[in-house]
Order: structure tokens, then sequence, then C-alpha cells
């Protein structure tokens, strides 16, 4: 598990990318991503993943982003995370769609 720390100044979030980095046993995280998250209560890189990949929506209201930019910044971190990896584990429809009747279910 990577612990969140705050990356060095100079270091800021794009539309699209956190730039974060991983050192050591830690994930550096902006100084202002972390106080936009601050509520959340996250501690771990993986938690600030989960956290993307679930509520694109979310995020984009806290960073003031598009939810695709939001995406694109959970692809890079799981990157990060999960070298060799597919990025996040879980995909989602574009655009979402609400529930579906069961009997239409593949």
């Amino acid at each position: 598990m990577l612990a969140l720390d705050t990356a060095p100044p100079g270091v800021h979030a794009e539309p699209g990318d956190l730039h974060t980095s991983v050192l050591g046993e830690r994930l550096l995280v902006p100084r202002e991503v972390l106080t936009a998250l601050s509520q959340q209560r996250l501690r771990s890189g993986e938690e600030l993943l989960s956290f993307l990949d679930t509520f694109p929506t979310a995020c984009a209201a806290l960073f003031h982003w598009s939810v695709g930019d939001c995406r694109r910044a959970a692809q890079k971190l799981g990157s990060q995370i999960n070298p060799g990896g597919a990025g996040t584990s879980i995909r989602r429809p574009e655009p979402a769609m609400g529930a579906m009747d069961p009997d239409l279910l593949p």
C-alpha cells in the first residue's frame, strides 16, 4: 500500500494528470489535490485510485475538470500504482447508463 504524501513545491495537477509520483512506499501528490480531497479521508494511493475510478463526477466537481479528465487521471495513476497492469480495473460504458432491465442483460 502506498501512503499519500505531499509532492515537492512546484508540482501541480492539471486536467487529466494528477502529476503524482511513487517514491519507495509513498505516493507523492500535489498539495492542492490533497487539500481538495481532505474531506474524503483517503490514506493510500490505492484509495485515491478507487475514489477517482468510482466517483469521476465527484472528482470533476472537486478539481473543476471534466469527467473525461478524471478518467484519464485515474488511468495514469493506475499505471503508476500497478506498472505493467491495465491501469484501473473497472471499465464503465461511455456514456454511463442507468439501471437496465435484467431481462435485457447478456
